[in-house]
């Protein structure tokens, strides 16, 4: 067999289908986008959590699948017998051993045809079965907590993401024209200094203070200018869409999660936190892979079961009944079962040693995300007072400048320190929001849900601003210690209507509702 390579053509057919399939079902940005929706939209079409989804859908599948591996094996056999020739043999004496004085004689036909059924079932099969298929369910646990925490930083990437293109948005104009200003002030203070209007070191302490603001609105300008790239990859829109967003100014902080006591985030944490659930479940999963593989070194205890028949014309009974047990041990596992136990405790009791590190380090977590969110809100309050004051400065030195008692270039400067001033605040808002959402994912503190298929755009939106409203209200959800594993089957539906035909989904969703009621 050689290789063969994919062909131009082929490849470009491929790129053009998972292109279309990409954004299918995705409805398209209108003249607005609010911060809400960009949420709800990339919780709804984001490439990345639709693969989250598919891989919880898949653990249900194969949870599914395990628990048909506990029932017996029942086997159906045809065949079909041929010779050249009979089947003749010689008898012997069982008393005498002597050869019988009887002529040989046909046992069998020349050809006929067998079949039958045959139920078998393995003790050791069913144990190791049924250990599996424990497990594969506390790995449908495990693909929900993944899924959780890629929510929760899908939700912080996209918040970041948002901010920073509104940012971008309404402030660009205003940063271009500042630039702008602010080179042609330059080039006038390098004329005057050459033409003797001022001193050359007045000249220079000005050229270099407007120069360090150039360049911060330079920097600042190049680090916005992918934003409304990197917003779009993220809500799976063209990378070159372009619609209006919120004034930065006008978003509501989240500032109400200072109102919380620390130490109901340290039960929020340890009742919720994905990673934390996902290490508990491992280690379930650790425990009873100990019991399998000791189970392994046990007798194996086969039953078989089923009727026969056959065609040969010499059978007196062409139809009967067989059955059989047998027992077997593999003796080798005397010598290593002492081995193989060790080492299943040595594993079973690392994975709780994991689990106990992770429940340490998420207490510690939970007081690093609290302390980065108060340091993030004084830093937010300030650079907000910072805005206001350069703000100011920078009307009341325009307003003299038209006056004739400000020069131009204190003009240019003053907009300079006005817009990075602005900048700086934006910044910190987008760093206030991450800190907010690196708690809400350490306390595993979430939006609450249905099914993503189930709800239109528009409710999800809906939902997803009322849990963020409560939030900045102060009014947490409840601890809930027995939090079901939400279904993420009916999310992935979309994805399947695009690769499968209709009986294909059909076949699909009754997988899931099984796996839903189980």
């Amino acid at each position: 067999m050689t290789p063969k390579p994919i062909t131009l053509e082929e490849q470009k057919e491929l790129l053009q289908a998972d292109h279309l399939n990409a954004r299918i079902n995705v409805e398209p940005v209108g003249k607005h986008l609010g911060l809400n929706e960009a949420v709800a939209r990339g919780l709804k079409h984001n490439l990345d959590y639709r693969l989250k989804l598919m891989e919880q859908a898949i653990a249900f599948g194969i949870a599914d699948l395990s628990n048909y591996d506990m029932l017996p094996k029942l086997a159906a056999n045809a065949g079909y017998n041929y010779r050249n020739n009979y089947f003749i043999t010689y008898a012997t004496g069982a008393e005498t051993g002597n050869p019988s004085l009887s002529e040989p004689f046909i046992s069998s036909a020349k050809d006929y045809a067998i079949g039958g059924l045959s139920l078998s079932w393995n003790l050791l099969d069913f144990g190791v079965s049924y250990f599996n298929a424990q497990q594969n369910a506390d790995k449908i646990l495990v693909a929900s907590e993944r899924r959780r925490r890629s929510m929760h930083l899908l939700i912080q990437d996209i918040q970041a993401a948002y901010l920073r293109a509104a940012s971008a948005q309404h402030i660009q104009s205003q940063l271009l024209k500042t630039i702008s200003d602010a080179n042609q002030a330059l080039g006038n203070s390098r004329k005057g200094e050459q033409d003797g209007l001022k001193s050359p070191l007045e000249a220079l302490k000005f050229r270099k203070s407007l120069l360090d603001n150039v360049k911060i609105l330079e920097t600042i300008s190049q680090e916005l200018a992918s934003a409304m790239v990197d917003l779009n990859q993220l809500i799976n829109q063209p990378p070159n869409a372009a619609y209006a967003l919120e004034n930065p100014d006008e978003i509501v902080p989240p500032f109400a999660f200072k109102q919380t006591a620390i130490e109901e985030f340290e039960i929020r944490a340890l009742a919720h936190n994905a990673d934390l659930k996902e290490s508990i479940y491992n280690a379930r999963i650790a425990v009873l892979e100990t019991r399998k593989s000791l189970l392994k070194l046990l007798p194996g205890l086969n039953l078989n079961i089923g009727p026969q028949a056959s065609s040969n014309t010499y059978y007196i009974n062409k139809n009967w009944v067989e059955g059989a047990a047998q027992l077997s041990f593999n003796l080798w596992n005397l010598v290593t079962a002492p081995a193989a136990k060790r080492l299943s405790e040595a594993n079973e009791e690392w994975v709780k040693h994991k689990r106990m590190m992770v429940q340490m380090a998420l207490i510690g977590q939970v007081y690093v995300a609290r302390q980065q969110l108060e340091n993030a809100e004084t830093l937010y309050l300030r650079s907000a007072e910072i805005d206001e004051v350069d703000t100011r400065i920078a009307i009341i030195t325009s307003d003299k400048e038209n006056e004739g008692s400000v020069s131009d270039a204190e003009k240019v400067a003053a907009n300079a320190s006005a817009v990075i001033s602005k900048l700086r605040k934006h910044q910190a808002l987008t760093q206030f929001f991450l800190a907010s959402g690196k708690l809400q994912s350490t306390t595993g503190l979430e939006p609450d849900l249905d099914s993503l298929n189930s709800v239109s755009l528009e409710e999800l939106t809906n939902a997803i601003g009322k849990s963020f409203e409560q939030w900045n209200s102060g009014k947490l959800p409840a601890v809930n210690l027995t939090m079901e594993v939400e279904h993420p089957v009916e999310s992935v539906v979309q994805i399947e209507e695009v690769v499968h035909e209709s009986t294909s989904k059909r076949q699909f969703k009754n997988t899931s509702k099984k796996a839903a009621k189980k």
